[in-house]
């Protein structure tokens, strides 16, 4: 496991199937290893937390220019 490439996911192919693994020897010492259709959830996951953290930073962005134009100059 040390040899590998550590905290990045890697792609192998075996008998004709993709396989994705994501080694972690410092922190957990483990190799997290799915399939494609599990490889595709976790990359769905991730794009709905993305998506997630633009909409709440628009908003704050809203609500923050919102309250810019009540203070206003004086």
């Amino acid at each position: 496991m040390q040899r590998l490439t550590q905290r990045r996911i890697l792609v192998y192919k075996w008998q004709g199937r993709l396989y994705y693994a994501w080694p972690d020897a410092r922190f957990c010492q483990c190799i997290y290893v799915g399939n494609e259709t599990q490889f595709q959830e976790y990359e769905k996951l991730g794009f709905e937390q993305k998506l997630g953290r633009e909409r709440r930073t628009a908003a704050e962005e809203n609500e923050a220019a919102a309250l810019f134009g009540l203070w206003g100059p004086w």
